[in-house]
């Protein structure tokens, strides 16, 4: 049986009048799940580390780092021998 990822929706997630979503991850407890979404997302690391899963390959990200995803990229986070990571997430529709 093939397993089903989670596929986050623009209009679940965005505010309709902006057109934005933003969020402010201070662990990465509530965002690990495996995903990809019809919309896309930029992410900053703003305190320490953790392992990017993008589509299949393993990335070490850091703070200062910038990632730009795609809608029909899959992907999710880990922890870096046990850190904990903080980003600020920013995804908005195609339209946009």
């Amino acid at each position: 049986m093939k397993k089903e990822k989670l596929v986050l929706t623009a209009k679940e997630l965005m505010d309709s009048a902006t057109e934005i979503h933003y969020a402010y991850h201070k662990s990465l407890s509530d965002i690990t799940i495996e995903h990809n979404h019809d919309f896309y997302e930029i992410f900053l690391i703003t305190k320490g580390k953790a392992i990017h899963w993008i589509n299949g390959k393993e990335e070490i990200i850091e703070e200062g780092v910038l990632v730009f995803i795609r809608p029909e990229d899959t992907h999710y986070y880990m922890k870096f021998n046990g850190e904990n990571c903080e980003l600020i997430n920013l995804a908005f529709p195609a339209s946009t």
